[in-house]
């Protein structure tokens, strides 16, 4: 690719926002391609924001020269309403965006996971983000991390009230957790956003990154 070229998915959410602008300010990338079912409230001269329906995914890109890819697609089972319609969002569109990225020829992907993540938990929600992992470590697309940040901080255009009373109790023990514990440190969206542009940018050979190391690389 003669220019560098990226893909957002996911920029109306917390991270997805920050990333967003923070690609859009960055000389690294000349052409951004943002991906959204809504309109973006933010314009810049080289965003490109393309509206799809994402059960029409890969009729969507087909068009779409290859670039980096940054998937910060996310929701709750309450926001889903059914375990369903989360796998949908949270596995089904994650890993078809790899398979056509990787048919694309796309080099980098990036996907903000989630601590805890791992496809043998008895927990559903962390069961899911390890098998998006696995099936998107399977198209061996050259470079691909996974950040796996603990509770997010941040203005979110939604209200979770259980994420709240979290943010409330971590803000107080943060302090507290240092040494091995530090990975469980609530982190901000727009930390994890950062960190997400850096190690695109330098391309480590590290695959997964926990907060601790994502306040690292922010």
């Amino acid at each position: 690719m003669s220019q560098k070229i990226c893909w957002i998915f996911g920029a109306t959410g917390l991270i997805g926002h920050h990333f967003m602008q923070k690609a859009c300010e960055n000389d690294h990338y000349q052409t951004i391609h943002v991906f959204s079912r809504r309109k973006i409230q933010f314009s810049h001269p080289k965003l490109n924001v393309h509206i799809i329906d994402f059960r029409q995914l890969e009729s969507a890109l087909s068009s779409i020269e290859p670039g980096d890819i940054f998937c910060c697609l996310g929701t709750t089972m309450k926001q889903a309403g059914s375990k369903e319609a989360f796998k949908f969002v949270d596995y089904f569109l994650p890993t078809e965006i790899a398979r056509i990225g990787k048919q694309k020829g796309c080099q980098k992907y990036l996907l903000v996971s989630s601590m805890g993540a791992d496809p043998n938990s008895m927990v559903f929600y962390s069961q899911v983000k390890g098998e998006t992992e696995s099936e998107i470590a399977k198209y061996q697309i050259k470079y691909t991390h996974f950040l796996r940040p603990s509770l997010l901080l941040g203005e979110r255009d939604e209200n979770r009230m259980g994420e709240n009373i979290g943010k409330v109790v971590m803000n107080a023990i943060n302090p507290l957790l240092i040494g091995p514990m530090r990975k469980y440190q609530a982190i901000k969206g727009e930390t994890v956003a950062q960190a997400m542009l850096n190690i695109a940018i330098k391309t480590p050979d590290q695959k997964i990154f926990l907060s601790d190391e994502i306040k690292d690389w922010s």
